[in-house]
Parts: structure tokens; sequence; C-alpha cells
């Protein structure tokens, strides 16, 4: 009797993932990425129509002139809903209006879906006429070709950040994808495909051509994209999760896009040609470049995920770490950034957190201890400008809890006094509330006739005696001007007596 399938265990479906991996893969790297748009359409036998019927016939400039109109009609009309939108948006914003990703899409996408929609209607006319309209169904393929690059572009600006697909970054992709656009409808494509698959790389036993590995690394980069934007949608996500710690989303966030980055790694190798058995190899590589160069990078890596999870340095807390003082605004797999009330940023080893001391001012609680230091006068009724002091602080809606006035020491000058009290909002800075606070302290004072002290040196002059003057008056006194103005310290100089006639 046969024996019923049992199915199969867990370790063995973790051991099949490769090679399932591998198979989806490979059948998707056979389509290729030019095959889903040459298929379409009979590129040459188009271009050359065009180009005939546009020098050698008056219909057809007709045709182009219409079809341009179209184009740049449907140009102003999106441009201006567009702007008439936004100004709606902006009434009673104090600044610009931060739109979702989905709306930044289809206002991106709007012209090209207008001008498809009105080129495929007044083709389906033409078609009802007996007419073929070529310049308008070249508008349909450049429509579809402009949505696919606006889309793209739409991605790479919400996945990537600003310094790494700005502006200028945009133009440069848009123009090189228009360029293979021209090159896709006149034919020139074939030439180059034929020419790079001509070229042939040997890797071990298996045998790359050119066109294997560009078409390879453009599924690389689109499956990255894609998984770069699915975690930066996750990354939302879990970020709208007020009643979560911050720490455990930044944490949880980072794992799924470590996660998403490995699963597309894993997809895009065998579109490369590379076997998924290499990994075996490059594991063990990895372990001895972790032994060696890249200790460090795991340390800060591993390091950055404790202190996300053991929630030790949280986002927005004050800490000082190597004689810096700052608040945490973010906290990365390598590094985390604490930025100063000057401006001024730190990029701090996640290794440092977990193998030096760290002074964190906030972790118990968000309120900080400040102190001021007050000088007054001898003469002054201390007891009424402790309560001075006192109602000074608490007037201040900054300030949480009591405040406590104290006699600290008898100085030099004056009585030294202090109060101190608890800031619920350090992270809006201490400059302005101590201001209010001596602004308000110098008022009641006047008021009060309470003086600040400030130095005071008493110089007193003391008389000869009288025997020291006679000795004085003895020493003989010289006549000549030079003498009598000279500025010896041990004589006391006398003008002489003018002669008698």
């Amino acid at each position: 009797m046969a024996e019923p399938n049992t199915p199969p265990t867990l370790q063995e479906n973790i051991e099949n993932i490769p090679e399932q991996l591998g198979e989806i893969t490979r059948q998707i790297s056979e389509w290729g990425i030019f095959d889903l748009f040459t298929s379409s359409i009979a590129r040459r036998d188009w271009t050359s129509q065009l180009i005939e019927r546009s020098l050698s016939s008056t219909h057809g400039w007709i045709e182009f002139l219409c079809a341009a109109a179209l184009m740049f009609l449907g140009y102003f009309l999106i441009d201006r809903a567009q702007k008439k939108h936004l100004n709606d948006a902006n009434v009673g914003q104090a600044g610009p209006v931060k739109i979702s990703f989905f709306r930044h899409l289809a206002n991106r996408l709007a012209w090209p879906l207008l001008l498809g929609m009105t080129a495929s209607i007044v083709l389906k006319v033409g078609e009802y006429f007996n007419h073929q309209l070529l310049w308008f169904g070249l508008i349909i393929i450049a429509a579809a070709w402009m949505g696919m690059i606006r889309l793209i572009a739409a991605i790479l600006h919400f996945t990537l950040p600003l310094k790494f697909f700005g502006p200028r970054y945009e133009t440069i992709f848009s123009s090189t994808v228009w360029v293979l656009f021209l090159m896709w409808i006149t034919g020139i494509t074939e030439v180059a495909i034929n020419w790079t698959q001509s070229i042939k790389l040997s890797v071990g036993e298996n045998s790359l051509s050119l066109f294997n590995i560009f078409n390879g690394l453009l599924w690389l980069a689109i499956i990255m994209v894609l998984a770069m934007w699915l975690a930066k949608i996750l990354e939302n996500r879990l970020m709208g999760f007020t009643r979560m710690d911050m720490s455990l989303r930044i944490a949880l966030s980072n794992i799924a896009k470590a996660f998403l980055i490995v699963l597309s790694f894993l997809i895009a190798l065998p579109l490369v040609g590379i076997d998924l058995t290499i990994l075996s190899v490059f594991g063990g590589a990895l372990g001895v470049g972790l032994g060696f160069g890249l200790q460090k990078v795991a340390s800060n890596y591993v390091s950055g995920f404790i202190v996300l999870f053991d929630r030790s340095v949280r986002v927005g807390d004050r800490i000082n770490v190597n004689n810096f003082t700052g608040y945490v605004t973010r906290i990365t797999t390598r590094y985390t950034v604490v930025k100063n009330s000057d401006g001024a940023e730190a990029l701090v080893p996640n290794e440092n957190f977990i193998a030096s001391m760290v002074i964190n001012e906030s972790f118990s609680g968000k309120s900080l201890w400040r102190s001021i230091p007050i000088q007054v006068t001898y003469d002054t009724n201390v007891v009424e400008a402790l309560n001075i002091l006192k109602h000074a602080v608490e007037k201040q809606e900054r300030v949480e809890g009591e405040a406590s006035a104290t006699v600290v020491n008898f100085g030099e000058n004056g009585i030294n006094l202090n109060v101190g009290f608890w800031v619920k909002d350090p992270e809006n800075g201490f400059g302005a509330l101590n201001s209010n606070i001596l602004l308000d302290v110098w008022q009641q004072f006047h008021a009060a006739n309470i003086q600040f002290p400030y130095p005071q040196r008493e110089v007193r002059i003391v008389k000869d005696n009288e025997h020291e003057l006679e000795l004085m008056q003895k020493v003989s006194i010289p006549t000549s001007k030079e003498s009598a103005i000279s500025n010896e310290p041990a004589a006391i100089q006398q003008k002489p007596e003018a002669p008698k006639e």
C-alpha cells in the first residue's frame, strides 16, 4: 500500500525558497523590458509614413498642427486647473500646503491621461470615417511613455531624499528616457540590442551577454525602487500609530526596510544571471569581512537596533555625549543625529551609546531644572527679595511647579541669591525665558528700591606725622629749573623765593 504524501516540513520549504525565486525570476527575465513595447507597434512603418505624410502632403501638415494644438491646449487647461486648485487650498494657510503622494501622482498624470484619452477619441472618429490619423496615434504612444516617466519620477521623489533625486536629476532622467523613446520609435534600439547581445562575458561556467546584464540591472533598479517605495509607505503608516512608542516605530520601520531590500536582491540577482547558491560563498566572505574591516559598521548597525528597542535614547531626548549637548532628532541604523541650540548637528555612531557613558537629561522626565543667580546689596530686605524672585518665576507659563528661591552665601560686594525652577518644554530653549524672568525681577526690584551691588573700593589718605615733615623740610633744595621739575620721589621740592631789589 502506498504511503500518503506527507506535506513538506518548514525547513524543507525554507531550503526550496531560493530555487523557487530563481525559477520565477528566470521566467520574468525571459520577457525582457523592451519586448513589452516592441510587440505593440511596427515602429519603422509608422516613422516612415509620418515623415512622408508630413513632408509631401498638406493633409499631413494639417494633422500635425492639430495634434500640436491638442497638446498645448491640454497642457494649458491642466495647468490652469491645477493652479486654481492650489490657490483655493492655500486660502487661510500660513505656508504651502503639503499634498499626499496620490494627489501629487494625480497632478503629474493628469496631462498625459488627458492627451491619451482625447487622442483616442479623435483616432476612433477617424477610423469611423475610414481615415488613418497617424500623428494622433503617435500622441497616444507618447502620452503612455510620458505617463510612465512621470509615474517613475513621482515614485522616486517619494522614495529617495531630495539630495539623491532633485530637479536636476529628474531632468537628466527624463531626457534619457525620452532619448530611449526616440531610439525605440525609429528602430535604433534593435541595432543596439543586437550589438549588446553579441558581446558576451564568461563568468565561470555561465556566459552572460551585455544585454542580459543591462536588462538585469534595469530589473534590479525597478525592484529596488518598488521595495523602497513599499518601505516608505509602511514607514508612514507606522509613524501614524501615535499610541506606539516612537523608538519602537523607528525600529520596526528599519526592520521592514532591511527585509524588503534583501528580498528585492534575492528576486533581482537571478535576473542578472547570478545563481542564488553563490550567496553561501558570499555569506562566508561577509563573515570574514565583519571580523575585520566591517566590524565597526556591523557594531553600529546592531547598536542602533539595541538603542531603539531598549529605548535608552529616544527621539526628542536631551543628551550630552562627548561634551556635546543637544536634542536627538533622528536615529538611523548607523548613527544618531544630535542637534544643539545653535543649530549645529553631531552625527554620533550608535556604538557610542553602548560602549561609553551618555548623559540623558530626559530619561526619566521631559522637564529640566534651571537656576538663575542674583546678587543684592547688604542693606536689602532679603525676605522681600526672595519673594520677588519666586513670584517672577512662577508667573511664567513655561515654568512647571513651584520655584525655589534661596540665599547662597555672602559675597564680597553683596548677598548672593539663587532661584531654581523646572522648565516643562526645554526643547524651546532657555534664552527667552531667562530674559523674561530677569526683566520682571528688574522692574519689581526697582519698585521695591532694591539695588544690585557693583564693585566698590575705598581710598584713604593718611596724614604724615610732624617729625617726618620736619626731616623732609631740612633736605637741601636745588635751585635749578631742571631739578625743580624733577620727579624724584624721595624729596619734596620747593620753589626758591625771588631776590629782593
